[in-house]
């Protein structure tokens, strides 16, 4: 586990001036997995060091993840505070079409399809265990697929070239952003295991709302509804065995399978860790 770890990271980096520097960013109650990328904000009760432990190396407040971003009047004046200038949505127009983002006046919207389908075929809920694999067969094509690939690698480039903060986004904010979350912590030189952390904290954020929405499925369809609600250890863990068997590291994934030349490695660390 040591060596395949090893082998997913890129590199190390030197710990910034900002690395004991508390996450402030305020939860939305319009959008409740919105979260600055370089770790899990204070108002959500994180307690600053503790929370960002190995999350050091990224410095807060120019990259946000989220879910849908249907933001009530209050949340989009947040948005703003926050200098937030482009939304880089990664859903099918399916689910932009059904469910499209409310943003504040002068954020740029940009729709990356990572999918790059019309619609999303309906998910097999037959049992906890098909959610499951389902769930992994879609990581496993963050990978393997040359077409959700290049949707990946145009969405990266987007977050590179914008000159302000960002945020991208997915539905509920915990697969396709999850693994574009990181393929970004990835590159800014995050342990495997803190990623790992990161990752799961949808389950933490999204809580009170997958409870809700679980009240109301009956009792025989909860675990498969629960599964496909929720982030678990082995969805990012199947992308990861795809990466080492077709590319053998992360690196060998974002250069070879996404394409990121070394300078656009290189603006990316830029946004992401230069002081």
């Amino acid at each position: 586990m040591r060596r395949l770890m090893c082998a997913l990271a890129i590199c190390a980096v030197a710990v910034p001036a900002w690395a004991g520097q508390v996450i402030d960013t305020p939860t939305l109650n319009s959008a409740d997995n919105f979260r600055d990328l370089a770790g899990i904000s204070a108002a959500y009760g994180g307690t600053g060091q503790a929370d960002r432990a190995g999350l050091r190396a990224l410095r807060p407040g120019m990259v946000y993840r989220s879910n849908v971003l249907t933001l009530s009047p209050a949340d989009q004046a947040i948005l703003v505070r926050l200098g937030i200038a482009e939304d880089i949505d990664l859903r099918t127009p399916y689910e932009t079409r059904h469910q499209p983002d409310v943003l504040p006046p002068g954020v740029a919207y940009v729709n990356v399809n990572i999918f790059a389908v019309q619609k999303l075929p309906a998910p097999d809920m037959a049992s906890a265990a098909t959610a499951d694999q389902q769930m992994q067969t879609y990581y496993q094509g963050f990978v393997t697929n040359p077409v959700e690939r290049r949707e990946i690698r145009i969405a990266l480039l987007d977050v590179a070239n914008a000159d302000k903060p960002v945020v991208f986004h997915c539905s509920s904010g915990k697969d396709r952003t999850g693994w574009l979350a990181a393929i970004l912590q990835n590159i800014a030189g995050v342990k495997q295991d803190v990623i790992m952390r990161d990752y799961l904290a949808s389950n933490r954020y999204t809580e009170p709302h997958v409870a809700a929405i679980l009240a109301r499925v009956p009792a025989a369809e909860r675990p498969a509804v629960a599964m496909m609600l929720s982030v678990k250890p082995q969805f990012l863990d199947a992308a990861y065995h795809e990466v080492q068997q077709n590319y053998g590291s992360m690196h060998g994934y974002i250069t070879k399978g996404l394409g990121l030349t070394p300078t656009d490695i290189a603006r990316l660390r830029a946004k992401l860790v230069a002081g």
